[in-house]
């Protein structure tokens, strides 16, 4: 048995899955209320993203966190597109926060640089 870590870049909030709404009976429905925004944040990224990539479990082997929010622009922009892009996906992140925490956030999105331990 071996353990991954992968680099990752999102913008959104890590939260502890206790802080979560009915956690684990939404997580066991691999959170349908997520569908559409995954094919929001593909048409963004340019890029197919699942559901699961909208709130992820930090730490697999742990599991007490999750990162709950969007994928970061991977590849090469030019600033400006850079900027209005990661707008998009700030409001993008926003609304995941909204269906994942049955709540508005309190302050962010920030942009967190994290370590996947799968």
């Amino acid at each position: 048995m071996s353990i991954s870590r992968e680099a990752r870049l999102t913008i959104g909030w890590r939260v502890e899955c206790e802080d979560i709404p009915e956690y684990e009976e939404r997580q066991d429905m691999e959170w349908v209320e997520l569908d559409h925004l995954a094919d929001e944040a593909s048409k963004l990224l340019g890029d197919g993203v699942w559901v699961d990539e909208l709130c992820y479990i930090e730490n697999e082997w742990v599991g007490d966190t999750q990162m709950v929010g969007v994928p970061m622009i991977k590849g090469e922009l030019l600033i400006e597109g850079f900027e209005e892009r990661t707008r998009k996906l700030m409001e993008l992140a926003k609304e995941i926060y909204r269906q994942v925490m049955r709540k508005e956030p309190e302050d962010g999105p920030f942009l967190i640089n994290w370590v996947w331990v799968h």
